[in-house]
Formats: structure tokens, C-alpha cells, sequence
């Protein structure tokens, strides 16, 4: 998982963001966007990069590897 540095989470306490994630027919991910609980632009896109490099199982539908999306959210904690 994506690290927030350690000074922001001193400073927020928790904190949540709310990705979409859109995975290629091969589990590699293609596009990722911030849905909710942005945390600034600077650490949005540190989280966004880091989920990135993400590999996924192909998902199939009839035994054919597909592309697909999903939301996932992402929790910090100190």
C-alpha cells in the first residue's frame, strides 16, 4: 500500500482517499482517480502513482480476460 509521509499523518491524524482504478485485460493498471476525500494534489498524486504500480489477477468473463474498474479506499493511520 501507499505511505503518506509521516509529517502529514502527524499532522491530519488519519486520513482516507477513494480511488477509481481501471485495470487492462493483462491486471495492469491503466488510469486511477480520485473520487472522494481528496487530500491535496501533491499527496493525490504520490497515492495515485504508488497504486500505479499495482498488478492485478485478470478478471475473465468466459474464460477471456477482461478489462474492468473498481473503487477501492484507502486508509492512513500514524
Amino acid at each position: 500500500a501507499p505511505e503518506l509521509p509521516s509529517s502529514y499523518l502527524q499532522a491530519t491524524g488519519s486520513a482516507s482517499l477513494v480511488l477509481r482504478i481501471c485495470v487492462d485485460e493483462r491486471g495492469a493498471v491503466k488510469n486511477t482517480r480520485v473520487i472522494s476525500a481528496s487530500l491535496g494534489a501533491a499527496i493525490d498524486r504520490m497515492v495515485q502513482d504508488a497504486v500505479g504500480t499495482w498488478e492485478y489477477r485478470p478478471t475473465t468473463i468466459a474464460g477471456r480476460p477482461v478489462p474492468f474498474c473498481t473503487n477501492v479506499r484507502l486508509l492512513f493511520r500514524p
